[in-house]
């Protein structure tokens, strides 16, 4: 019987330089959601590596952290 891997994928350095300029511009994870339209849960994907941003995202991400 193979065994199967379940652990969780490691963080993009996008996910985590992302993350990190967050917490240290002091906006929660839902402020941020709230301003650029992507659901927490989604942005917590990105930022943990579950998932990789869209390019779409990824605009809407620097627009706002522009704005900050």
């Amino acid at each position: 019987i193979p065994s199967h891997d379940l652990s969780l994928p490691e963080p993009t350095d996008f996910g985590i330089k992302l993350k990190k300029w967050r917490l240290l511009s002091g906006v929660t994870l839902r402020e941020f959601c709230a301003k650029t339209g992507i659901l927490p849960s989604r942005l917590s994907d990105i930022e943990t590596g579950i998932v990789h941003a869209t390019e779409e995202e990824i605009g809407k991400l620097n627009d706002v952290m522009r704005s900050l």
